[in-house]
């Protein structure tokens, strides 16, 4: 029995160093090789990336990419992308071979909300992925468009080379399994940016609290005016900041956190965005500073007295430029470049 076994557990490793030989042989062409690892199973398919030279031979190169639009506005560009294999340090391209898309879909959602003066229906769309197949032509470009959205979004739409069995929603759930670096080799992805309709006159207020390290209020408001400047700067008019120590007292406590906000503005403000951040500890390695800053935030519909988005987000920062520096770049990238992509590209002002 025991020589059996090892004669079995010989003939499986023979058979998996014949399938690597096979995947690197010369004569077979691109579309081989991916029929090839079509005929196998994911795990098997996985084993022969790791054990040949396929993915130093694929290259995928960007030659456009989607703009950045309005929610209703069309899209003039569409995403392109050029696939090669690399043979004898020449590129040829992956001509006439299907490519599976990864897109994203918005689904309309209608909530009921019972209000003083009655009954309010809102609108609302929650961000889901499909899948298609496009074909590249005989210089390797695939080519994908998309139709407008209704409403802001911050997504991506990839492009993934089929080298998995099984249909495109099958073949998109393998490439989880692949390694990070070995995904970007034979995926390629693109942003996908839409933003709101309304951008003047907008009755928006920002309260975010800094918290230092040490969880004690900071003494100023470097996580909100970071983004107000960065909405200003995007285009957005009128928004302002608010100030209130009630977030410091008493933490994100919905009812007293909106009962001093809707004594304060009395009407004026339609969205309000507030909530607190809180950065890590400075941590110096090889001669750089590395901080990490938190934020919890929720944008209220003070119209409809409803929660209209929450928000939990972080980034981490590095500089050679000092501890303190480090919290206050992290504090600045969170608010100008985090939270207001967040919020400009999947939130709808009132």
């Amino acid at each position: 029995m025991k020589k059996l076994f090892l004669c079995f557990l010989f003939f499986v490793c023979f058979a998996s160093f014949l399938s690597a030989i096979s995947l690197d042989e010369p004569s077979l062409s691109i579309s081989e090789k991916i029929n090839y690892l079509n005929s196998v199973s994911h795990s098997e398919a996985i084993y022969l990336l790791e054990h040949s030279t396929f993915l130093q031979t694929i290259a995928i190169e960007k030659i456009e990419e989607y703009e950045t639009v309005r929610a209703s506005s069309p899209f003039k560009k569409s995403a392109q992308a050029r696939f090669f294999t690399i043979v004898d340090n020449q590129k040829q391209p992956i001509a006439d071979t299907p490519i599976i898309i990864k897109y994203p879909t918005l689904q309309e959602v209608e909530e009921k909300h019972e209000t003083s003066s009655g009954t309010v229906i809102t609108k609302s769309y929650n961000l889901e992925y499909a899948t298609t197949t496009v074909t590249t032509d005989k210089t390797g470009v695939a080519t994908f468009g998309l139709s407008a959205f209704e409403y802001p979004i911050l997504a991506e739409v990839r492009f993934f080379l089929p080298i998995f069995a099984g249909n495109e929603t099958e073949i998109v759930a393998a490439y989880e399994n692949l390694t990070d670096e070995q995904r970007e080799v034979l995926s390629i992805g693109f942003a996908c940016k839409v933003g709101g309709k309304k951008r003047n006159n907008l009755k928006l207020a920002i309260d975010i609290v800094d918290f230092t390290n040490l969880e004690v209020p900071f003494t100023r408001n470097m996580v909100g005016t970071a983004l107000l400047g960065e909405f200003m700067k995007r285009g957005y008019l009128w928004p302002g900041n608010y100030d209130t120590n009630v977030l410091k007292k008493y933490g994100i406590d919905l009812e007293n956190t909106l009962t001093n906000a809707y004594k304060d503005f009395g009407g004026n403000v339609h969205d309000f965005i507030f909530g607190q951040s809180k950065v890590s500890e400075p941590v110096k390695i090889d001669g750089k500073w590395y901080c990490t800053c938190t934020a919890h935030i929720k944008i209220w519909n003070m119209k409809l007295n409803i929660l209209s988005k929450d928000i939990v987000c972080e980034v981490s920062v590095s500089t050679p430029e000092g501890s303190t520096q480090a919290m206050t770049l992290a504090r600045q990238k969170l608010g100008a470049d985090v939270l207001a992509d967040i919020i400009e590209f999947g939130f709808e002002f009132q």
